[in-house]
C-alpha cells in the first residue's frame, strides 16, 4: 500500500511529456503545439512560445491569469 501513495505522488509531479501534437486550426490549417505546465496547471503553447486553449474544438490565444494563489488559463477569443 505505501508503494502506490510513493508512485501515486511521484506521478503527480512529473512534468509533461516534451513531446510535439499536431493541432488542426479553425481556417483547416495545422500546426504543432506542446504541453507545459505541472500536473496541477498546464497549457498547450505553439511553436512562437503562445498559450494555447482550445474551446469547443476551437483553438483560441490563451492568456494566464492569476487572481488569488490559483492560475487560471482564460481565452482571449482570438483564434
Amino acid at each position: 500500500m505505501l508503494t502506490a501513495l510513493v508512485a501515486g505522488n511521484s506521478m503527480a509531479t512529473t512534468p509533461p511529456s516534451p513531446i510535439w501534437h499536431p493541432i488542426t486550426l479553425s481556417d483547416g490549417s495545422n500546426s504543432e503545439a506542446i504541453l507545459r505546465g505541472t500536473a496541477d496547471f498546464h497549457w498547450f503553447e505553439d511553436k512562437q512560445g503562445n498559450a494555447l486553449i482550445q474551446e469547443d474544438g476551437v483553438w483560441f490565444f490563451a492568456q494566464i491569469q492569476r487572481n488569488s494563489d490559483i492560475p487560471e488559463l482564460l481565452s482571449t477569443g482570438i483564434e
